[in-house]
């Protein structure tokens, strides 16, 4: 019967193996079978000390990373880079300027879009992603429903509005730009 210590080292190895993948199988069993040895050994000095342990061991990336530079194989996949997330977000006051529906089905794929890139960087910490998640998307895109839903939506209050929206998002933008830093190269 696996016990939760089994599980959560499975998950862990699987998550190495995973992250892994562009090294040769052979280096990779042989990565696999060193980590698991390590946390055997670790274990029986100090039982009951398991999270101590993998985090001592370091993030899978990290692991994967380090494995993946020692041979010279280039990583398997790529995060996006702090501009390529940033312009995305910007991207989506560009769709503004479309005519309706146009603007609300490109800004919704660029917004969405952005979110997925923003998440899945490692440019940020998860404090900055949330926030940026709230200054860029959720705060504009809140206050475009109560404005339309409290205000008579004329031409002066859609320019109005898109003007504190487009300068919302620029100000989110700026910030997260501001903020980057390779978040897997600082220890924490």
């Amino acid at each position: 019967m696996k016990t939760p210590d089994d599980t959560t080292i499975q998950q862990y190895l699987k998550a190495v193996e995973r992250e892994t993948s562009g090294l040769p199988p052979v280096r990779r069993q042989e990565l696999l079978a060193d980590l698991a040895e390590h946390i055997d050994v670790a274990l029986a000095e100090r039982p009951g000390n398991l999270d101590t342990i993998l985090c001592e061991l370091g993030d899978p990336r990290t692991i994967a990373a380090t494995a993946l530079n020692e041979t010279g194989t280039a990583p398997h996949r790529t995060r996006p880079g702090p501009a390529t997330v940033v312009l995305l977000q910007v991207a989506f006051i560009l769709a503004l300027v479309l005519p309706s529906p146009a603007h609300e089905l490109v800004g919704a794929a660029l917004r969405i879009t952005g979110l997925v890139l923003l998440w899945r960087s490692w440019w940020w910490t998860t404090r900055h992603k949330a926030v940026g998640t709230l200054a860029v998307h959720l705060v504009p895109y809140g206050l475009i429903k109560l404005i339309q839903a409290t205000l008579p939506w004329t031409s002066t209050a859609m320019l109005v509005t898109n003007t504190v929206i487009a300068l919302l998002y620029l100000g989110g933008c700026a910030w997260l730009w501001h903020t980057r830093h390779r978040t897997d190269l600082v220890m924490r």
